[in-house]
């Protein structure tokens, strides 16, 4: 029949208490997850069934509906947060990492890098190199003058101690180096281009007199350069000269030596000055043996 009233004087209806709402959240079975949000015929929407269940509780229970009718739609998904933009990188350290770069003969040259680098970030376009060193290395040629002029005023015991100290200075960087003694009338070589050795024990051994046959030195340096370069190509050589000057003409300088240095060992009170002439006219170096040590 008729519904009984409220103590407020309003008419309740059969069906609008505890049970409508237990109605409200039971499901049919044929509305499944997937139709929850549309009208087909398995089942109503949810905006609709809100709606319908509150059209008898009274204006503000269907204002709320139609509310939540209007802001709700089927179907829909909560957007995924947007992700803030990558930083952009660096092309050049991009495709380093793709490509491997081949690997640098010479070792990094950090001043020159800086220098590159300035105030930002190192970049892989920043880095600098030393130029390669050649496999080839570097052979020392010594002339060793054991004239009689060189015996008499202590010229030769002077140029062996400076073979001895120079010796220990190559052994310890691994060079190699010859020595060719010239005296009298033609040339011997006294050690073989090698890796210095600390023994020269020999070198004492090394007699002196006769004339100064500069020529025949030069012509013995030039034909072990040959070969040694014959074989090794990227060899590079350093002639340097060890005597007082008293030679009767200059020759041409070693035409495969690619340094020369001349090293005065004159101990006469009055000084020819011709080591420093063939200094000047073999372009090469020039060097006072006093001085050196």
């Amino acid at each position: 029949g008729r519904g009984s009233r409220e103590p407020g004087g309003r008419e309740r209806r059969p069906g609008a208490g505890r049970g409508a709402k237990r109605a409200h959240r039971w499901r049919r079975p044929g509305a499944g997850r997937g139709r929850a949000g549309g009208s087909g015929p398995g089942g109503l929407g949810r905006a609709a069934r809100a709606a319908q269940s509150a059209a008898g509780q009274g204006p503000a229970a269907a204002a709320f509906a139609a509310k939540k009718a209007l802001t709700w739609q089927p179907g829909a998904r909560r957007a995924p947060a947007a992700r803030p933009p990558e930083e952009p990188r660096d092309a050049a350290l991009c495709a380093d990492r793709a490509q491997p770069a081949a690997r640098p003969l010479g070792a990094p040259d950090w001043p020159r890098t800086l220098a590159a680098k300035g105030d930002g970030p190192l970049r892989g376009e920043h880095l600098r190199y030393r130029a390669a060193r050649r496999r080839g290395g570097v052979c020392h040629f010594f002339l060793l003058d054991c004239s009689a002029s060189m015996v008499r005023h202590g010229g030769l015991a002077l140029a062996k101690g400076l073979l001895l100290a120079w010796s220990r200075q190559l052994g310890r960087r691994r060079e190699r180096f010859a020595v060719i003694g010239f005296a009298g009338e033609g040339a011997r070589l006294l050690k073989a281009p090698e890796v210095a050795a600390g023994n020269l024990a020999w070198l004492d051994a090394v007699p002196g007199g006769g004339g100064t046959p500069l020529a025949a030195g030069i012509d013995l340096a030039e034909a072990i350069l040959c070969r040694l370069k014959r074989r090794t190509p990227a060899l590079k050589a350093a002639c340097w000269l060890l005597s007082d000057g008293r030679f009767t003409h200059f020759p041409d300088a070693p035409a495969r030596a690619d340094w020369c240095a001349l090293v005065d060992c004159e101990q006469s009170a009055v000084a020819a000055g011709r080591c420093r002439a063939l200094a000047r006219r073999w372009g090469a170096a020039y060097f006072s043996a006093r001085g050196v040590l």
